[in-house]
C-alpha cells in the first residue's frame, strides 16, 4: 500500500545507492555511456574489501595473543549453585524447573542459554536475562592492595569504607559482592527504579562496574566457600 516492495529490503552503503543510480540513469540513457570497467572495478571492490578486513583483523589477533602476550578472549562460565538459585527466588523467579542443571558449570552463554531453554522453553528475554546475570561467574577477590589503587575522587570516602570493610573476602558473583557492599554502606544501595532516580542508579552502575574490574580475578571457575 506504501509502494515498499513486499521482502525485506536490505540495506546498502552509500556508493552502492549511487552507483546503482547511475547505472539507472545511464540505461534510461540507452546505456551507451557507462563505463562497465569502472563499475566492474568498484563492485569487485565491495567482494574484496570484507575479505582483507577479515585477513588484517585474523593477523593483528595473532600477532597481539602471540607477540604481545595479550589476551583476545576471556572464557565465560556459568553456574546455577545454591546460592545462585536462592537469589533468583527472592527475584521472584520459580527455580524448581531449574534443578536438573544445578551445579553444572557450562562454558559460554549461548551454551548456558540452551540448556536452560531445554527446561524452561517458555522462558520470556526477561528472565532469561536475570538468570544469565545471576549464573555468570566472575570471580572477585577485596584485595586491600587493589583498594588502594581507587581513582581517588571517583567513589565517596563513605563508599570507600564499604569496600575496605569487606578486605579479604571472595566472591563468585559480581551481585554478591553489591549485596555486601549495599549492605555495608547506604551509598552503595541502588535507589527504586523510577525516572528521578535513574541518573543516580546509572551512575552508580557505573561506579560498580568499576569496583568489579578493579578487584576481578582473572581465573575461571568457582569459589568453594
Amino acid at each position: 500500500s506504501s509502494g515498499l516492495p513486499t521482502i525485506p529490503l536490505i540495506p546498502v552503503s552509500s556508493s552502492q545507492a549511487v552507483v546503482g543510480a547511475v547505472i539507472g540513469i545511464g540505461l534510461l540513457k540507452g546505456g551507451k555511456g557507462i563505463k562497465w570497467r569502472v563499475l566492474g572495478n568498484i563492485a569487485s571492490g565491495w567482494i574484496t574489501t570484507p575479505i582483507i578486513a577479515s585477513v588484517v583483523c585474523f593477523v593483528m589477533l595473532f600477532i597481539l595473543q602471540n607477540v604481545f602476550n595479550q589476551v583476545v578472549y576471556h572464557e565465560v562460565r556459568y553456574v546455577l549453585s545454591g546460592p545462585v538459585l536462592e537469589q533468583l527466588e527472592k527475584s521472584g523467579i520459580a527455580v524448581a524447573e531449574l534443578e536438573p542443571v544445578r551445579d553444572r558449570e557450562i562454558v559460554g552463554g549461548t551454551h548456558f542459554r540452551d540448556a536452560i531453554l531445554e527446561i524452561k522453553p517458555k522462558l520470556t528475554g526477561e528472565l532469561e536475562e536475570k538468570i544469565l546475570d545471576a549464573a555468570e561467574i566472575y570471580r572477585l577477590r577485596v584485595d586491600p592492595g587493589k583498594i588502594k589503587e581507587i581513582e581517588a575522587g571517583y567513589l565517596s570516602d563513605e563508599q570507600i569504607r564499604g569496600v575496605q570493610a569487606l578486605s579479604g573476602l571472595t566472591y563468585d558473583h559480581t551481585w554478591q559482592l553489591y549485596d555486601a557492599l549495599s549492605g555495608s554502606s547506604m551509598e552503595w544501595k541502588k535507589r527504586e527504579k523510577n525516572k528521578l532516580n535513574k541518573p543516580f542508579n546509572k551512575h552508580l552502575d557505573e561506579q560498580l562496574k568499576y569496583v568489579y574490574e578493579l578487584l576481578h580475578l582473572e581465573n575461571s571457575g568457582a569459589i568453594n566457600q
